[in-house]
């Protein structure tokens, strides 16, 4: 009985732990490629907004969003939305921003659309939704930016805190995106209803890609200015409750995006998140480029004015490349997310003139409460096709958990077949981890694909167990990391043993002697250098 109620222990042990999963979002249409926008839980139902592009003539594009199950990533439903106004548009027929999928607590889903048809002379028409758990559309109306604009694209959407409606992004005066005179940052507020109480457009700015309301009613964002060429320089304003700004804080930079996020604590900090630029390197023959730390700053809101209390830069995330979020979680921690470059960074082929791409990963860095960094990893997926050319596996939104832990959703660029994307889901525990205790052995980068790769028996074990792995995904192994390991760890999280993996054999199996073992329940996690790949729970007897 006291052996049953060991193995019982165990099993539930097993059970609680395995909680992570990663999913492809399989493409309901025969599209060419999808990106996922934003990513929201509802009860225990997790909603995805996904952009699914059609690689044909036109280029049209589907708005999707699909429903999930929280458990294991499986797709409940899904709907798409599309207005038949554009059928024949010559570009994109549809731009949906980041943070696109915003929710309260009445559980609608809000998010602006972006039609357009570049045929026309006013060339898109921004509608806003409302749409319930069932994936129908309760309520929809269109939004109207300043007149005589070309354009007008909105990135997302906040719920201020009279419940009114917040719709950020930018326009355009023009066709000439780079043109600091003709684009400006734009900001509307409405009713629930979709009638407008003031619009906002900010001179000598570019595009909204975040906003936070905060406590007080005010509210503050992140933008671009733009040159006569390109966004040089990245921009917070803050402005009160009727949008009339109040202070201006301006990052530098230089061939940057407007990408950077923003987060009110629970204390009442408020920390600005952004991509540093603190070194410039030109070799011959290389290239030149910039490399990159992130940036964290807690910034002190005077009402009209602005103190940066604490201006920190983390040496070990070298080369980011943007910061697409940050969140704050149950425990008080923050998570920050967004993209990180493998290599130097865009490097320019001086002699062949020559734009060098290396790979882009996504990144999750988890903070505690003092900013100071806990860890940092950067995720990819092993696939043959996504490891030729330039690839991406971007991390675009994050949906705390209770437990601590969440979900992300983000896309793969397939940039040697076409430019072809694949969404994804994946849920990870609070430290980061597809499987858990990975932890343990502290790796900086987290490999997509290979797990459930290795069985073990027998399972539970007495003296000596053998590990057996998948055949087709060891070869991968093989081919694309160098020498690979084993490292045991025992239930107090510490190592008990390290194995070398150096060649698998024909049968691709690992014998591990653990007649040394004191009883209980261990994790064999199968690393290469900073690289996690796989792990097994092993029983001793």
């Amino acid at each position: 009985m006291k052996y049953l109620t060991f193995l019982f222990a165990c099993f539930i042990t097993i059970l609680a732990q395995s909680q992570s999963w990663q999913r492809l979002i399989e493409n309901p249409f025969n599209f060419g490629g999808a990106q996922a926008r934003g990513i929201r839980i509802i009860d225990d139902t997790i909603f995805v907004s996904s952009v699914f592009v059609v690689v044909d003539s036109t280029s049209n594009s589907r708005l999707v969003i699909s429903k999930h199950d929280i458990a294991n990533g499986d797709l409940l439903d899904y709907k798409q939305y599309f207005s038949p106004d554009f059928e024949n548009a010559t570009s994109s027929g549809l731009y949906a921003g980041y943070d696109q999928l915003f929710t309260t607590n009445d559980e609608y889903i809000r998010l602006a659309v972006n039609y357009w048809d570049d045929s026309q002379d006013s060339i898109n028409s921004p509608s806003y939704l409302m749409i319930n758990r069932n994936l129908n559309v309760v309520d929809s109306f269109g939004i109207s930016g300043f007149e005589g604009d070309y354009f007008t694209t909105f990135n997302g959407n906040r719920i201020d805190n009279d419940g009114n409606l917040l719709l950020y992004g930018n326009r355009r005066v023009d066709d000439q995106m780079n043109d600091p005179e003709a684009a400006y940052a734009l900001l509307i507020k409405m009713t629930p209803q979709g009638e407008q109480i003031w619009k906002k457009k900010y001179p000598d700015s570019y595009s909204i890609v975040f906003l936070e309301t905060l406590s007080d009613g005010d509210v503050i964002f992140n933008c671009g200015r733009m040159s006569a060429t390109w966004v040089d320089e990245k921009q917070v304003i803050k402005t009160n409750g009727l949008g009339e700004e109040q202070w201006r804080l301006t990052l530098g930079g230089m061939l940057v995006s407007p990408h950077s996020a923003i987060v009110e604590t629970s204390e009442g900090k408020i920390i600005l998140v952004n991509s540093w630029n603190y070194d410039f390197v030109d070799e011959p023959g290389t290239g030149w480029w910039y490399r990159k730390w992130l940036q964290l700053q807690k910034i002190e809101d005077l009402g009209d004015s602005y103190n940066i209390e604490e201006d920190l830069k983390y040496a070990h995330t070298t080369n980011v490349l943007d910061a697409y979020g940050i969140e704050e979680m149950v425990d008080s921690n923050l998570l920050v997310w967004g993209i990180i470059q493998s290599t130097a960074g865009d490097t320019y082929d001086t002699i062949n003139q020559l734009w060098t791409k290396p790979t882009e990963r996504g990144f999750l860095m988890m903070l505690n409460s003092e900013l100071d960094s806990l860890w940092f990893r950067t995720y990819y997926h092993p696939d043959d096709d996504w490891l030729q050319m330039y690839s991406e596996y971007l991390i675009s939104d994050v949906a705390p958990l209770e437990n601590g832990g969440f979900v992300t959703c983000g896309w793969g660029d397939i940039r040697d077949m076409g430019d072809l994307h694949q969404v994804w889901l994946m849920r990870l525990d609070e430290y980061g981890c597809l499987e858990p205790g990975c932890q343990n052995v502290n790796p900086t980068e987290i490999v997509v694909g290979y797990e459930n790769s290795i069985q073990v028996y027998p399972n539970p074990v007495v003296d000596v167990c053998t590990l057996q792995w998948n055949a087709e995904l060891a070869s991968k192994v093989q081919s694309n990391f160098s020498e690979s390991q084993i490292i045991i760890i025992d239930a107090m999280g510490r190592e008990v043993q390290r194995q070398p993996v150096n060649n698998f054999g024909s049968q691709f199996q690992l014998q591990i002697d653990m007649s040394s073992f004191s009883p209980g329940l261990y994790q064999a996690h199968w690393v290469s250098g900073g690289s996690w790949l796989d792990s097994v729970q092993i029983i001793k007897q």
